[in-house]
């Protein structure tokens, strides 16, 4: 079967693109119920229609420099780019699944402590990155900049453990840890209902468009 999907592929000049393609992807059968289930590549997460390669640019550009949501979304060229409301809710998710809460989790994922624990167990360093800090103009609330936060650490560990920069580093951090046994290490949801997306130096009475 296939399934359109975005990847972030460099164009002719070297510039990163998103393309859309239709993936191959692989059918496998159950010995013991007989049924079959989709083989996703470890850079395509299920229900997510961007890469995790396209995710990470993206949330790396958001909580590691001074960009507003708006600036980072209009950073990638291509078919379909991803808008600034679809950054903040892969936020929103992954942070919340990140730090365990039940917003951010589906049936089907390993809980992130596991691939915590696997990863520390093959790099302690890991174990010491700091929770770094946040642009205090990117939230309201305290919970939001506890996911900001755990997304930003996911990012530099990402990096540590695979030796690999960014934006490729999750999906060789879940290509290591299928490897180990999770099944799926790095998936979280999205779409939650929550506060509207904060922009830097953006006045506090303005409003976003309706989602």
């Amino acid at each position: 079967m296939t399934r359109g999907v975005f990847l972030l592929e460099p164009d002719e000049f070297g510039v990163l693109t998103v393309i859309r393609v239709e993936a191959l992807i692989a059918l496998a059968r159950c010995e013991r119920c007989g049924s079959r289930t989709r083989v996703l590549p470890s850079d395509i997460l299920p229900r997510k229609l961007y890469s995790l390669a396209v995710i990470e640019f993206q949330l790396a550009a958001y909580t590691e420099g001074g960009l507003s949501l708006r600036v980072v979304a209009v950073r990638l060229y291509g078919e379909r780019t991803p808008a600034h409301t679809t950054i903040y809710v892969w936020s929103e998710g992954m942070g919340a699944h990140l730090l365990g809460r039940a917003a951010g989790e589906l049936a089907e994922a390993d809980p992130h402590t596991a691939l915590v624990q696997e990863t520390e167990a093959r790099c302690p360093a890991a174990r010491d990155v700091p929770v770094p800090a946040v642009d205090a103009r990117r939230y309201r609330a305290k919970a939001r900049r506890e996911r900001l936060s755990a997304v930003a650490r996911l990012l530099v560990v990402a990096g540590l453990a695979t030796g690999v920069s960014s934006p490729c580093a999750l999906a060789s951090w879940c290509a290591l840890a299928l490897g180990w046994g999770l099944t799926s290490p790095i998936l979280f949801r999205t779409g939650l209902s929550s506060t509207r997306p904060e922009q830097v130096g953006r006045p506090s009475r303005a409003r976003s468009p309706p989602k």
